[in-house]
């Protein structure tokens, strides 16, 4: 038998590089190889790959199933940044739309009907005010077309900006009762009556909307408007927020009809306007929330599923 060789000697023979040029030969084997092959220490070297073998492939699958879970939740996160960017980015361009839209329907507005003695938008502010109300459908009636062509373009504008206003609430919407979603399952987290955390939900939006939407701009309305009292603010505040516009009480109204053009009058009918729009996401969060509870969309719910299935993962 042969003596086996020193664990640790290194074999002599050089491995002869690849030419680069012409089909490789194939290399004779040597008698010394196939002596390696019978030797102890060849057999040794074959024990130990087939033991290795047999290791790796008892640990691979062990390994892959340990970060099947953490592969799962990273491309989720990344799946989940992606959409939320995309997302956002929507929402900007769709409010950036809808203030353009203002703006140059105020200027085709101004261009058609403000050079009538008679019409009431003289001023460019008042012409975009004008576009706030038929955007939003109040139609409060101080300021109305009274040309065809004004009539003909208050028609096509409604028909264009009517629309974008609704996708734009609906995203908003859908934000804030994700919002809600998420502190409902902080705070209400121990409830397990759906029916008690949609009422408890669905009463602190309402009360919240009340106060800021319509309690506090009363106030300020009752503050600003001469001959105002606090019931024709909040009134006022209602009656804008529901678009229902009758019309008998408008902020602004002095302002609009141009009795009183100042830059501080322009700036207060901007801030109506943002008011009115701020002020439509709040029924439009309660819309969703309602939803959500009725029909079960992809709304609260099933976040909160979502985030639980999450959390199991990570854990």
């Amino acid at each position: 038998m042969f003596e086996p060789l020193p664990s640790l000697q290194l074999w002599p023979y050089k491995i002869p590089r690849s030419r680069p040029q012409g089909p490789s030969k194939p290399r004779p084997v040597s008698l010394e190889s196939s002596l390696v092959s019978v030797s102890p220490r060849g057999s040794e070297s074959r024990g130990a790959d087939s033991t290795l073998t047999r290791l790796d492939s008892r640990l691979w699958p062990s390994l892959k199933a340990v970060a099947a879970p953490q592969q799962l939740l990273l491309s989720e996160n990344g799946r989940q940044k992606g959409t939320k960017m995309n997302t956002h980015l929507k929402l900007a361009l769709l409010v950036a739309s809808l203030f353009l839209s203002f703006f140059v329907g105020a200027a085709i507005f101004q261009s058609i009907e403000g050079n009538l003695e008679y019409s009431r938008s003289s001023s460019f502010f008042d012409c975009y005010y004008y576009c706030v109300t038929v955007t939003t459908t109040v139609g409060y009636g101080h300021v109305t077309p009274t040309t065809t062509g004004g009539k003909f373009f208050t028609l096509f504008y409604a028909l264009v900006t009517i629309p974008l206003l609704v996708i734009t609430l609906a995203d908003i919407g859908r934000k804030l009762a994700n919002l809600i979603g998420l502190a409902e399952a902080k705070v209400l987290g121990r409830v397990k009556n759906r029916h008690l955390r949609f009422t408890m939900i669905v009463t602190v939006t309402l009360l919240s909307g009340v106060v800021v939407f319509l309690l506090i701009p009363g106030a300020i309305f009752t503050a600003l408007e001469e001959y105002w009292t606090f019931m024709d603010g909040f009134y006022y505040a209602f009656v804008t927020l529901s678009t229902v516009g009758f019309g008998d009480l408008v902020a602004g109204m002095t302002m609009v009809l141009g009795l009183n053009e100042s830059a501080s009058s322009n700036v207060y009918i901007v801030a109506l306007s943002m008011y009115t729009l701020l002020g439509l996401t709040w029924p439009a969060t309660l819309w969703v929330l309602a939803a959500d509870y009725l029909y079960g969309s992809k709304g609260t719910e099933q976040g909160q599923e979502k985030e639980q299935k999450t959390e199991d993962v990570a854990m």
